[in-house]
């Protein structure tokens, strides 16, 4: 893992909103006039813009992200991550297993900035199962006392114990096409909805990752 300028950081944003716009333009080129095609490549075509509008827009607001705080509810927030996500990660071979909680759960938080960050945390869960036989991202919530903790866990290659105590540093990084910023800005995320985020991870074992919030009781 290794510490990066802003000016090396920059050009890696830049580097990623490049392949990010590739990858639109691969789907693009899928459409025939087709309405089911349309239907089925639009959804990604619009996530990868969003990804690439979103980094630029957190990269010039480092220290001092929006948040827009309301009720809102965990379980739909996470159907509609893994809905968006479970054909991406089929395509890899990745297997997501993740089954909703039956409980409502209600939190005070902004849903766009929490889905940014459940985003980022399987993207890098993703990228850790590479070369891993049969590859799984695991997602589980549970209550506990006033808390509701949401659970990240992947078979993947781990993270060293040294580097386990940097990670959410501003520009670091363990990827060689990184910008250092997804974890960073994902902890301003959590830190902004009072919550905790926590890594446990074991080299050649895995990685969890642990998202604690504030439980709303609206009854």
């Amino acid at each position: 893992m290794s510490t990066i300028t802003e000016s090396e950081s920059l050009f890696r944003i830049s580097h990623e909103i490049k392949n990010t716009l590739a990858v639109v333009k691969g789907y693009v080129s899928l459409f025939d006039g087709s309405v089911e095609k349309y239907n089925k490549y639009m959804p990604f075509v619009k996530d990868n813009l969003n990804h690439s509008i979103a980094l630029l827009e957190d990269f010039s607001n480092i220290g001092k992200l929006k948040i827009e705080l309301d009720i809102m509810d965990i379980n739909c927030l996470l159907d509609d991550v893994v809905n968006n996500y479970r054909n991406i990660l089929s395509t890899s071979g990745i297997e997501i297993k993740y089954q909703q909680n039956k409980d409502e759960i209600y939190v005070n938080g902004d849903y766009k900035r929490l889905k940014e960050l459940f985003i980022n945390i399987i993207k890098n869960a993703k990228e850790a199962l590479t070369g891993v036989k049969k590859p799984y991202i695991s997602i589980k919530t549970k209550i506990v006392n006033d808390k509701v903790i949401i659970s990240f866990k992947d078979n993947g290659c781990g993270i060293e114990e040294k580097d386990l105590l940097k990670v959410g540093e501003p520009f670091f990084t363990t990827k060689k096409d990184g910008t250092g910023l997804g974890v960073y800005l994902s902890k301003e995320i959590i830190n902004a909805h009072n919550g905790k985020m926590i890594y446990e991870s074991t080299p050649n074992n895995g990685t969890i990752v642990y998202v604690e919030l504030d439980l709303l009781n609206l009854f």
